[in-house]
């Protein structure tokens, strides 16, 4: 049964709301505790309550995307049983999904901006999205029969194409933020890049 959340729990998410908006229009540093409270309704009190201070908004946005990428690449698992081009496309589509929307590239940019101010975010957002999910591909890939030396350096560049490359892209202003269709086009032609490269290892 689902927990009960409290007119406090609601007042909480209307500031991390706030927070987001502000840090993303203004800036990090330009944004004050005062402007978010007025933004979201709710009291100085429960603010330092919930999050301490300003760094502790920062870092509850940081585990609210990353907690919403996790449910999102649990959609992601890479079918077993079906060709490798349609479980990769499967699971490009999903995990593109899951990573290339606003809301994580506009808290990547302000990361990249307050890397310096929060030295461990980076860490907590590695340990608890890509780093299993890469394991997990490296896992998939050995099933299916790939192996060598670099076959994380190899699961490392799918990833590399299907989000990396592109969510910085976003996040540094070079390139616009992807609609549906284009993230799918997108994934699609990873994917037959990577099957291209995958059947070369398997011909070995």
């Amino acid at each position: 049964m689902p927990k009960l959340r409290t007119k406090g729990d609601l007042r909480a998410d209307a500031m991390l709301e706030a927070a987001y908006a502000l840090f993303v229009e203004r800036g990090f540093a330009a944004t004050a505790i005062e402007d978010v409270i007025a933004l979201s309704g709710g009291s100085k009190s429960l603010l330092y309550k919930r999050f301490g201070n300003k760094e502790g908004l920062f870092s509850a946005l940081i585990a609210k995307v990353t907690a919403e990428i996790e449910d999102g690449m649990r959609d992601a698992r890479i079918p077993e049983g079906a060709p490798m081009r349609e479980a990769l496309a499967t699971f490009a589509r999903a995990a593109a999904g899951a990573i290339l929307r606003k809301e994580l590239i506009d808290l990547l940019r302000l990361a990249i901006g307050e890397a310096s101010r929060f030295p461990t975010l980076g860490a907590q957002f590695w340990r608890s999205g890509p780093e299993p999910v890469g394991a997990l591909f490296v896992a998939y890939l050995r099933r299916r029969g790939v192996e060598g030396d670099d076959i994380e350096p190899l699961a490392d560049l799918f990833f590399a194409m299907l989000v990396d490359r592109p969510a910085l892209a976003m996040a540094l202003g070079a390139r616009g933020l992807m609609e549906p269709d284009e993230r799918d086009a997108h994934a699609a032609r990873v994917v037959d890049a990577y099957c291209a490269i995958i059947a070369s290892r398997l011909a070995r």
